[in-house]
């Protein structure tokens, strides 16, 4: 059986099996310790944020979503009661891609928050997967996961010798748990339903009806290039990390920053910070601010994603972000000319015939849109291709 030397390397790297990398995801989790709450969550908040202001340039990544929006908010805030330089927001535009424009977001966030300096970094397709961008990072620190991460370098090196601060994790941390309908019924913030039995049966299932439920709840998604051998592994290791989701809203959020995907990307950024000399700060992550979010939301948590961002920081935001729909997708901005330019030169070679389907792979990569969880491997062949040519 032969493999890419390309996927074995990034099995040693990032913690990253063949079967990750092939299927472009990595489940389970890496426990992380909470200290007992000391702060508000807001409190935590401002505090982290104030220790990236007193760093100057404090950029903020700013997409004009809600998570951005409030990092953006609450820094600007402390930033004028600490008597601090103002934080810097940079925002990702890609002209090609109309679909990810958000300026009527970002400009209501800007006003609000009163920032006047705005950094839009105009991209074409040089943030491809496996264009310019990617390539450069590739080449400077070898296998990166997740795939798009390279796409942060540009906003490093605009935070060069201070702070680049981001909302990562709020969707996940304030609008992702599963049982935020059975905490609203506990908490008696709204009347029983005719499903919430079915709900609170699935809650408290053991586990092999857990799994069951769960996947009719949220089905895995379609891996056609997988072989059913690898499908089935898959799907195995994704029901096992989901099933866990705790129904205690406290413990959900020591869940959430324990999942595999959230510490190794945590580490990428790290990695990448440090070579464009810059520092990485995740106020979201910061563990004062999750314990103090676990304490108060205790047992049954704020509500839905609105709820909770109302109840978290509607004092810091415009009330129409709070309510906003949910945010853009960037799909196209990052598999466009380069990944298109690669994919179909592909010969059907070298990945291991026990997890991907070559022939069936082509034909996705055939495809007007790339598949976006094939991106892991479209990287792996662009480094298998540099190796080639440099031996």
């Amino acid at each position: 059986m032969s493999r890419s030397p390309a996927i074995v390397q990034a099995a040693r790297g990032p913690e990253l099996s063949p079967l990750d990398i092939a299927a472009g995801q990595a489940y389970g989790e890496i426990p992380v310790e909470i200290p007992p709450a000391t702060l508000p969550p807001l409190r935590a908040l401002e505090l982290s944020l104030a220790r990236a202001l007193e760093r100057p340039p404090c950029v903020v990544a700013f997409s004009g979503g809600r998570d951005s929006s409030v990092i953006l908010c609450v820094a600007a805030r402390v930033a004028r009661e600490e008597g601090l330089d103002a934080p810097i927001a940079v925002t990702h535009r890609f002209r090609d891609v109309p679909a990810t424009f958000e300026d009527e977001w970002q400009e209501l966030v800007l006003r609000h928050a009163a920032v006047s300096e705005w950094v839009r970094l105009e991209h074409g397709a040089e943030l491809d997967m496996v264009g310019p961008v990617a390539a450069r990072v590739m080449e400077e620190h070898g296998r990166f996961f997740p795939a798009g991460i390279h796409a942060w370098q540009p906003l490093f090196e605009q935070a060069r010798g201070g702070t680049l601060v981001n909302g990562m994790e709020g969707d996940v941390l304030f609008g992702a748990w599963w049982w935020a309908g059975l905490g609203d019924l506990r908490a008696r913030r709204r009347r029983p339903r005719p499903r919430d039995l079915l709900t609170a049966l699935h809650a408290h299932a053991p586990d092999p009806l857990a799994r069951a439920a769960g996947r009719r709840r949220n089905p895995s998604p379609s891996l056609p290039w997988l072989t059913e051998t690898a499908r089935r592994r898959m799907s195995a290791l994704r029901e096992r990390h989901l099933v866990r989701q705790p129904v205690r809203f406290d413990a959900y959020v020591r869940w959430a920053v324990s999942r595999r995907v959230v510490q190794l990307t945590r580490r990428e950024l790290d990695r990448l910070a440090a070579g464009a000399g810059a520092s990485n700060l995740h106020p979201f992550q910061d563990p004062a601010f999750l314990a103090g979010l676990a304490a108060a939301g205790g047992r049954d948590g704020f509500g839905d994603r609105t709820a909770t961002t109302r109840h978290l920081f509607g004092g810091d935001l415009p009330d129409a972000v709070v309510a906003r729909p949910a945010k853009v997708l960037f799909d196209g901005a990052f598999l466009n000319d380069h990944s298109r330019a690669l994919a179909p030169a592909w010969d059907g070679q070298g990945f291991d015939p026990e997890l991907v389907r070559a022939e069936v792979l082509r034909e996705e990569w055939r495809r007007p849109v790339l598949p976006t969880r094939t991106a892991l491997l479209l990287q792996d062949l662009w480094l298998r291709r540099r190796a080639e040519r440099t031996t």
